[in-house]
This record gives C-alpha cells, structure tokens and sequence, in this order.
C-alpha cells in the first residue's frame, strides 16, 4: 500500500486502532470497501490523525475535487477487535463513504507495520521502577511464578497453495455416481499452515480456516499474522455464495468472489505470513497486474485462428496452464 509523504508527522502508529475488516464489509458492503482499498493503495489519505480519547479518527482525502475531502470516524475500542462506528465526510456522499474507509485501511495498515517492528518507540516506554529493598526482591523472586521467566513463543503462520484436482478427489471419496454429478475440474485451493521448528517444515496439523475464529487460540500465534489470516474466511462467506463447511481445511480462489482477497494477500505477505508451494522448490508470486487478451492471428488457409493470451506485469503466461481468480485475478503454473 503506497503512503504519502505526509504520514512522517502522523500520529505514533503503535496508538492507532486495528478497525475489524469483515464487521466492516458486513456494515458498508463489499463495493464500498473496495473501492476505499483502492484510494488507500493509490495514496488519496493525504493527512490521518487519531484521538484516542475521543476515539475519533480525523483525515484529509483527496476525491475528485481540488479540495480534498475532511473525514471525521469513529472507532469503538475492544480488546478483541476495533468497530468501525460510522462518521461524517464533506464529500456529496456525506457517510459511510470510501473516503472515510480510506482513512480506516491507512490506520489498519500502519498498525500492522508497527506491529511487525517489534516493540515500542522510546517515548512509550515506561520509566523505571523504583529499586526495591533486598528483603522484598528476595520474596519477589520466591513468590514470582516458575513460567514469568519464560518468555511465550508463538508459531508462524502460512498459506498454503494448491492445485487440486476435485474429481479426482470426488471419486475416490464418493465414488462414480457422485464424482460426475459435480464436475469441478482442477482448483487453486489455499490452507492455513504453521511452521514447525524442530522440523524445519510447514504443516497443516490441526488448523483449519475455522480455527482463526476462535479467541482462545490467538496467543499460540504470531498476533499480526492471526489478524490478517481472520479475514479470510469471512471475505469468502460475504458473497452469500457459500456457507460454513465445518473442519474442512481447503478454500479455493477459483471461486472467490470479493476482490478484497488481494489486499488481505498484500497485508498477509506483509505481515509475515509465508507463501507455501506445495513442493520443495517451488515459489508463489504475486504479481501486480494480470491482463488477459485474445490473440487473433491469420491461419495458413486463410482463415483466423484465436487463442486466449495472459500476462502477468507484462510478462506473457501459457494461457492453457492459469485459471480465474473469481471474476478479480487470474493465476497460473509456470515451470
């Protein structure tokens, strides 16, 4: 996400709300939220200020008038989540605009970079405590519980990615019948992996995209990468196209309808969050531009022949060998 000079003199990055994406779609509406994604990307949020008593998010937004848009938003404080809580914006729209969720992506975004940096700036530290006398230090140290001297390790996260062929997997778990009624051909399907280190490996073990809506297991994670990969699941249910399927640890971006999955790819990438081939030496690649064209040419004959064209950031692709990302993105399997 490109940021504007002006972010230099901001507020502290460490103090700025983390607004919860998917309650925000569910208030605003997918369109709305992307089209906001868009303006953060394209650096629009010229000014952001946070008062955090208040709990009032201020900005400035360039929109389609010479004067830039002024933007007050207000978050509601949660110790799980922030909540977006509506706002007013001088632009015609007046509300609930994408100027003003412009703002809340610009303040999401810094927040992840800060958290990623590790620590607090000086300025946030706490001056020391007063010496204590021998005899307390001593109880203190007899009192102190066994584990506050163990500092907590949490695991890594990562996405897996996959073409999978689902009739082949339909037929040997469902048999004939079943596998020709519901032909679905070859998916690119993601899953959620930690990295073990005793191993060196990434792995499944018992995560599943349900798992990151639970609470209860947010510390056995890297916090950053638990929030970006909490988005997922609900992005690929606000269609209303699909619904809950219980454990099953497979979503596949063929049919992902919200083009909001890029920004959650760009922020997990950010965060952290590692990219996972399925074999040892491969890589995924997010490119930042596909086009897809349709190469018409003169036959031998005299007739035409076409065929399907596809690039990614300019660099031509075997077309027979990518798939749709919704009606968003593409992907493809180069090598």
């Amino acid at each position: 996400m490109s940021l504007s000079p002006a972010f230099e003199h901001g507020p502290n990055p460490a103090d700025l709300p983390m607004v919860d994406v998917p309650a925000l779609i569910r208030a605003v509406g997918p369109a709305t939220v992307a089209r906001a994604t868009a303006y953060a990307r394209g650096g629009h949020v010229l000014s952001l200020d946070w008062d955090p008593e208040a709990e009032q998010l201020s900005a400035q937004v360039q929109g389609g008038e010479a004067e830039p848009y002024q933007c007050v938003v207000r978050i509601r404080r949660a110790a799980a989540h922030d909540a977006y809580a509506g706002g007013w914006c001088s632009c015609p729209v007046g509300t609930d605009c994408k100027h003003m969720l412009a703002a809340v992506m610009v303040a999401n975004e810094q927040t992840v970079r800060a958290r990623m940096g590790g620590g607090l700036p000086a300025s946030a530290v706490s001056p020391a405590a007063p010496k204590l006398p021998a005899w307390r230090a001593a109880f203190a140290e007899i009192l102190a519980p066994s584990s506050a001297a163990r500092p907590v390790r949490t695991a890594r996260l990562g996405i897996q990615f996959e073409l999978r062929d689902l009739d082949r997997e339909a037929l040997s778990r469902y048999g004939h019948a079943y596998a020709r009624a519901r032909r679905e051909g070859v998916k690119l399907g993601i899953r959620p992996e930690s990295f073990n280190p005793s191993t060196g490996r990434w792995g499944r073990g018992s995560l599943s995209w349900q798992t990151f809506g639970r609470h209860d297991l947010q510390g056995a994670y890297d916090a950053a990468q638990y929030r970006v990969l909490q988005q997922v699941q609900p992005l690929q249910l606000a269609d209303g196209a699909h619904h809950w399927r219980g454990p099953e640890a497979w979503i596949y971006l063929d049919d992902f309808a919200s083009p909001l999955l890029w920004a959650v790819l760009a922020d997990a990438a950010a965060a952290g969050v590692e990219l996972v081939a399925p074999r040892k030496n491969g890589r995924i690649h997010l490119a930042g531009l596909a086009e897809v064209g349709l190469d018409v040419r003169e036959g031998q004959k005299g007739g035409l022949s076409a065929a399907p064209s596809l690039a990614f950031d300019g660099e031509s692709v075997p077309a027979q060998q990518a798939g749709p990302v919704g009606d968003h993105g593409a992907y493809a399997e180069i090598g």
